[in-house]
């Protein structure tokens, strides 16, 4: 007995713009592999973005150098600042109430402040009866200039803490004289030895 015949079945039809049916040879959910189209302007984007990391990479790198070979410059001397300190230290106008306390305590503390670099001795943290004895046996000072300094240094004491009277003129002629004193100490006593150590 014969097989009857199968009769094709016809395949649908297409509408217009529509994806073409799968082909009947292929397991379910498989798809035929599709061919990469190529997008020039993506791979342009990626090639810009390379060359902008790796100019910022070079001139990362330039600028490390450049600060890395850099000198840097010696510390200046401590003499000279605190001599420029004091050369600077001007009382303020008007000088009236606390200004003439406060500027006498920074021309005091100034003072101390060059003797402790230039004579080795902690000027800054003595008390007026210890910087006396000191300033006594300091070689190469005259005895009128050491009576001249601590007579400085008891004014300005006075002046600072018990609130004694003063006046512009004082405090002028107080800066001028320490301007004095700094010249000759530079032209004098050119070494520690002889500045006192």
């Amino acid at each position: 007995m014969s097989s009857p015949a199968v009769t094709p079945v016809p395949a649908a039809p297409v509408a217009p713009g529509a994806a073409p049916p799968e082909p009947d040879h292929l397991p379910h959910d498989i798809r035929e592999i599709i061919p990469y189209v190529w997008n020039w302007g993506d791979w342009r984007m990626w090639a810009l973005l390379g060359a902008a990391l790796i100019l910022i990479s070079l001139l990362a790198y330039w600028l490390w150098k450049r600060k890395k070979s850099r000198p840097i410059p010696p510390p200046e001397d401590p003499l000279l600042v605190a001599g420029r300190f004091l050369q600077q230290l001007l009382p303020p106008e008007p000088f009236v109430g606390k200004a003439q306390a406060e500027y006498f305590y920074q021309l005091n503390l100034g003072l101390r402040r060059y003797l402790e670099l230039s004579c080795g001795f902690s000027a800054t943290e003595m008390t007026l009866r210890e910087l006396r004895f000191r300033v006594q046996h300091l070689p190469h000072f005259s005895v009128d200039r050491k009576q001249e300094l601590m007579q400085f240094f008891e004014r300005s004491d006075v002046i600072k803490f018990a609130k004694a009277e003063t006046s512009l003129q004082e405090a002028q002629a107080c800066h001028g004289q320490i301007i004095g004193w700094l010249k000759w100490w530079n032209q004098t006593l050119e070494t520690p030895a002889e500045r006192g150590n």
